[in-house]
């Protein structure tokens, strides 16, 4: 049994080798733990180190397998810069810098920077007003605006490199609450784009599957996968947290289609064209819309059309971002 498995809960004076992306290797001394993670492993500091942070798998039996995905992950890194407001650093993404061995020479995790996990909220909680005032979150609508080309430019910045997030969710992704920033977390289950071969991604989500890709396993998905599931999040952020495969069933009787179902069957109810199965729901803000932001939905939800990239994404919701208006609200003159 490898002794990253046996090690306590709240400290791990471990020490593995760093192998970077030019071979060099640092001797590096594992401290408290950080966070329990997900499925894959835990978060520890390093000793001397407050920048960086390690993962740790749970299970030393993908070692070779982890450590080809990581090996290409640290030579094609996307380079992502972090972002400084306020005399503060915010580190976008954590993407791995260097491949951790143990002293068997085992792959046990890797080496990343730190990102600060009480500066960000879950993109989730944007969607909705009550969360957004519960969480103390801006309620100002340019401030989803800008989430949304955030998020726009960090898929972009990926795809520029072949690289594909494929399990894009709202779940997913995290946003600084002071800058509405990035901040994106478990980059080794991405779809990595080696030297040689690409290393698939392993999950992905109901609710966000390309209408293409129902048929198709996570592994064999890529850039139309991300196109789709981007634009959704999109409509969300701009649309107060609604689907754009949600509605209000036309008739009474109608089956109860999943929204995965409704995605498969192509039944955006928002479109240039009314859909058989649904209507809007009732709240949506989509009759507001920019006009190309309808067309750019249009291209993203309709059967047939050609997805908007991320790039595109990124350029119209800039142009959009530094061109919102304040709204003028009618207010009732006061009784006499």
């Amino acid at each position: 049994m490898s002794r990253v498995t046996v090690m306590a809960e709240d400290t791990a004076q471990l020490q593995v080798n760093a192998i970077f992306a030019d071979r060099h290797f640092e001797r590096l001394t594992l401290g408290k733990l950080l966070n329990k993670g997900g499925a894959a492993g835990k978060i520890y500091e390093i000793v001397g180190q407050p920048a960086k942070v390690a993962k740790i798998f749970h299970e030393r039996q993908k070692s070779n397998t982890n450590r080809l995905k990581l090996e290409a992950m640290v030579v094609n890194n996307p380079n992502i810069p972090s972002v400084r407001a306020g005399g503060v650093e915010y580190v976008q993404i954590a993407w791995p810098e260097a491949v951790l061995e143990d002293d068997e020479g085992y792959c046990v995790g890797y080496l990343m920077p730190f990102i600060n996990t009480a500066e960000a909220v879950s993109l989730d909680h944007l969607m909705q007003g009550a969360v957004r005032a519960k969480l103390g979150l801006s309620d100002k609508y340019e401030y989803r605006v800008m989430a949304a080309y955030n998020v726009a430019l960090m898929v972009a910045s990926l795809h520029k490199y072949g690289h594909y997030i494929i399990d894009l969710k709202p779940a997913n992704v995290s946003i600084y609450k002071k800058t509405m920033t990035v901040a994106m977390f478990d980059c080794d289950g991405f779809s990595i784009q080696g030297e040689q071969a690409r290393f698939p991604a392993e999950f992905v989500s109901e609710e966000y599957i390309y209408p293409e890709g129902m048929d198709k396993s996570c592994e064999e998905m890529g850039e139309e996968q991300d196109k789709f599931a981007l634009a959704v999040i999109i409509f969300k952020l701009l649309n107060n947290g609604i689907h754009p495969f949600s509605g209000v069933p036309r008739k009474a009787d109608s089956e109860m289609l999943t929204i995965q179902n409704r995605i498969e069957k192509y039944h955006y109810a928002y479109g240039l064209w009314p859909d058989a199965y649904q209507a809007p729901h009732p709240y949506s803000l989509h009759e507001y819309f920019d006009k190309e932001t309808l067309e750019l939905f249009e291209r993203a939800f309709t059967k047939g059309g050609d997805r908007p990239s991320a790039y595109e994404w990124q350029e119209h919701l800039w142009k959009l971002m530094h061109s919102l208006k304040p709204c003028l609200l009618y207010t009732s003159p006061s009784p006499r």
